[in-house]
């Protein structure tokens, strides 16, 4: 009989082979990558995106023109840096393009053909008032030394700097109607033969401002710029009152509606007659949403002060510097529309009360450094009382009983031991 061995064991079947994933390679950065625009909805054909002069500055700005609906600027939506963001975009079937690609906002479509924009802007489309590109030709020569002319629209358009995207909006026969009729709005006007002439007007230019930031208090003013700009500024302090205690001086604490605004001085204080004539009120510093609730100033007062947050907001960001000082001064004078002299009054009285509080809380600074001062003596004097009553204390604790009885006897007439061991005084000589 055959040995008995150790049976191999059976070859494994030949595995498939690994299917092996090859990554698919990303097209390098680029160097001018794609912009996200919102633009508004039921636009023309012929609407586009130009590069057109900014009416208070002049400088090349992009914007969305629309022959039918006019002219927008694109605000700029930008994310915090604190919070990292990036839009990823993909191709997306339109049926009413014939199967035309277009890029649009992920949601549930295959990204392989997307592409990430590593910043998250985004450029809303907003409407602007054909006017405000008007302004810097009708006001071209508004500084001159020589009587206003009445000049034709076509003449004054010529003001404007040269701009072949420019000539495109006013080659618009559509768009040249809303031109004459933002023209007419802020300029004197006259016919001669069968054409309009026309010379800007300042006082119609203030009114045509002053009517637009009405509508935008209406509206309601951002946020942002009703809590910063109008409810901050119209923020009243909180009142004081300085009282006076028996051993430390004088103290600051807030007023209650109790209480008089007036401080109390101490007899025979100098300063006493100072702050007797002066009300005595602090700035207060709240996190929390101011409301309208608490400041003192009336309804008309607030309303003011949103007119002339909306009209410097246009005036900044629209009108050129040489138009701006003339609309300035004649909303400063009695031509205005708007009389803002009791919004003026009240700001004034507010400056005042600041001022007065800022001279009492340099009072109230000095009293407390005064105070501190005294307070460190008296804690400084109190220490070494103390420390010297420990070293007594430890020192008696220390002591032998003997030492103690010894300390009882009563010494006086005694000699002290150290007169013994003094050197004895020399004798007188004999005459």
């Amino acid at each position: 009989m055959p040995p008995k061995t150790r049976r191999s064991q059976p070859k494994a079947a030949d595995s498939e082979p690994e299917a092996v994933t090859t990554g698919k390679t990303l097209p390098p950065s680029s160097t001018n990558p794609p912009l996200l625009f919102v633009l508004p909805e039921n636009r023309s054909k012929d609407s586009r995106i130009l590069t057109l002069p900014h009416p208070a500055t002049t400088n090349p700005v992009r914007f969305f023109f629309c022959p039918d609906d006019g002219i927008y600027e694109f605000r700029r939506i930008a994310a915090p840096k604190k919070a990292p963001r990036s839009w990823l975009l993909a191709p997306e079937e339109h049926e009413d393009t014939g199967g035309r690609q277009a890029p649009s906002l992920v949601e549930e479509h295959d990204v392989s053909k997307g592409f990430a924009i590593e910043q998250p802007d985004l450029f809303v489309a907003t409407p602007m008032d054909p006017l405000f590109m008007l302004l810097p030709a009708l006001a071209a020569d508004i500084q001159e030394d020589a009587p206003k002319l009445f000049l034709s629209l076509d003449d004054h358009l010529d003001n404007l700097p040269p701009s072949k995207h420019l000539q495109h909006v006013l080659q618009s026969a559509t768009f040249r109607v809303t031109l004459e009729k933002r023209t007419m709005a802020v300029c004197d006007h006259v016919e001669v033969g069968n054409e309009k002439m026309y010379r800007l007007s300042v006082e119609r230019v203030v009114r045509e401002l002053v009517k637009k930031a009405e509508k935008m208090v209406v509206n309601g003013l951002p946020a942002s710029m009703e809590h910063d700009l109008v409810q901050e500024a119209l923020q009243r302090p909180v009142p004081i009152i300085v009282r006076q205690e028996s051993s430390s001086g004088l103290e600051v604490e807030p007023a209650t509606d109790s209480q008089s605004s007036v401080p109390s001085m101490p007899a025979g204080d100098p300063q006493a007659s100072v702050l007797s004539a002066m009300t005595v009120e602090t700035d207060v510093t709240s996190t929390s949403t101011v409301s309208a609730r608490n400041h003192g100033a009336s309804d008309e007062v607030v309303r003011l002060l949103r007119v002339r947050t909306a009209l410097d907001t246009m005036l900044t960001s629209y009108v050129a510097p040489t138009l701006r000082g003339q609309v300035q001064s004649v909303l400063s004078s009695k031509k205005a529309p708007v009389d803002f002299k009791p919004l003026d009054d009240y700001l004034q009285q507010l400056t005042s009360m600041r001022k007065e509080v800022q001279a009492l809380r340099s009072l109230s600074d000095n009293i407390s450094r005064k105070r501190s001062h005294v307070d460190e003596e008296v804690e400084a004097a109190r220490e070494e009382k103390r420390r010297k009553k420990e070293e007594e204390e430890a020192k008696k604790k220390n002591q032998s009983r003997g030492t103690k009885q010894l300390a009882k006897v009563n010494t006086s007439g005694m000699q002290k031991l150290s007169s013994f061991f003094t050197k004895a005084p020399a004798k007188k000589a004999k005459s």
